[in-house]
């Protein structure tokens, strides 16, 4: 797992180029990425780890970024019941 910045691979980094000064709210495998959501501030970025999520996300604040980390398509995230 890793991000492109600047031209170089950050084995697991966030691109903080988003913003230099965010905190970085990991969720685990497992975990509910609303409740990361929910503590986050303005220009947080949420990191989510591979892993099928079933939640239904809402989000109200300005300026969040979310990051699935790993391979294209590692983070899957479903309405929650959808999977019934």
């Amino acid at each position: 797992m890793g991000v492109i910045e600047g031209g170089v691979m950050i084995e697991g980094g966030i691109p903080l180029s988003v913003n230099p000064f965010a905190t970085v709210r990991q969720v685990s495998s497992g975990g509910v990425i609303q409740t990361a959501i929910n503590a986050a501030e303005a220009g947080d970025i949420i990191a989510i780890e591979p892993g099928d999520y079933a939640e239904t996300l809402s989000i109200v604040k300005d300026n969040l970024t979310l990051v699935g980390l790993g391979a294209r398509g590692a983070v899957a995230v479903a309405p929650a019941g959808a999977n019934d």
